[in-house]
């Protein structure tokens, strides 16, 4: 309880950073499932009016040192990354409050070219297990909130000659014409959790998710990613994407046949049963 009290409510705690990382590991227990639903009192200082515990953390999370200038409450993405598994937190970021049109999900897009190693980490594990446990693959593809352009921004590098005039019309505005400082993701846990996301939202939805994902220009990223990473890991799961993205009688890029297929090799059958849960990336 104390713990709560103090990442949350008092902006001049000078251990809110190991209270937050301390949280991250209690993350880890069912039990903080509860945190979802807890209701506690309103914090005047705060923008939000809401006594939902997880929606106060959320605004606290974002102002980092702007609430607190001894904490900048990073290692809170964990938390959230780690509640994602949930569907009462699915529904909670995918849900529009009353006050606002926009689900509690776009707080957290941004964070996917964060400065912060944690919050790019607990990001891409919140993004992972939404896409995994959300009921509606194409809800997280819907403008208002679509996980396509957070997801393959960090997936591009700053170097875009193999792609053409055409190809690069088609990626989202973020992700076009790149200036020379922009870093492709380089932790490979990171970079492995993104594209492993763009599978599930391939593999778990349908023929018109596949459309939407092929129209914004992930196999072009994709390809890219193929070309530029060595991981083989991150190789096996591009190849995986673009096995179902071309599946569908899709004709990659832009319906001009199957250009970058020779550079992707022959398409790895989807053949892995593994136990998703297993896969939550070890913080600590």
């Amino acid at each position: 309880m104390a713990t709560r009290r103090y990442v949350k409510s008092n902006p001049k705690e000078p251990t809110a950073n190991a209270l937050s990382m301390l949280l991250a590991n209690l993350a880890k227990s069912p039990s903080t499932e509860r945190l979802i639903t807890l209701e506690r009192n309103l914090v005047p200082d705060l923008s939000v009016k809401s006594k939902l515990a997880i929606t106060q953390l959320i605004e606290i999370y974002n102002l980092g040192q702007g609430w607190n200038k001894d904490a900048d409450y990073d290692y809170l993405a964990y938390v959230f990354g780690d509640l994602a598994k949930y569907p009462s937190f699915t529904a909670y970021l995918t849900t529009p409050p009353s006050t606002s049109p926009l689900d509690p999900l776009t707080h957290f897009l941004p964070h996917t070219t964060h400065s912060s190693p944690p919050r790019r980490l607990g990001t891409a594990l919140l993004l992972r297990n939404l896409a995994l446990s959300h009921p509606d693959p194409l809800y997280l593809l819907e403008p208002a909130h679509s996980v396509l352009p957070p997801l393959l921004l960090p997936l591009c590098s700053s170097n875009q000659d193999g792609i053409t005039e055409e190809e690069m019309e088609l990626l989202p505005e973020e992700c076009q014409l790149l200036p020379p400082e922009h870093q492709q993701e380089r932790n490979a846990q990171v970079l492995g959790l993104e594209v492993e996301t763009l599978y599930l939202l391939a593999a778990r939805g349908g023929r018109e998710e596949r459309r939407v994902m092929r129209e914004q220009g992930v196999y072009i990223v994709v390809r890219q990613v193929h070309l530029e990473i060595e991981d083989k890991a991150i190789r096996r799961w591009c190849e995986k994407i673009v096995d179902l993205l071309l599946g569908d009688g899709g004709k990659g890029q832009n319906g001009g046949g199957n250009k970058g297929m020779n550079e992707i090799g022959k398409v790895a059958e989807v053949t892995e049963d593994e136990d998703e849960e297993d896969r939550i990336v070890p913080i600590f």
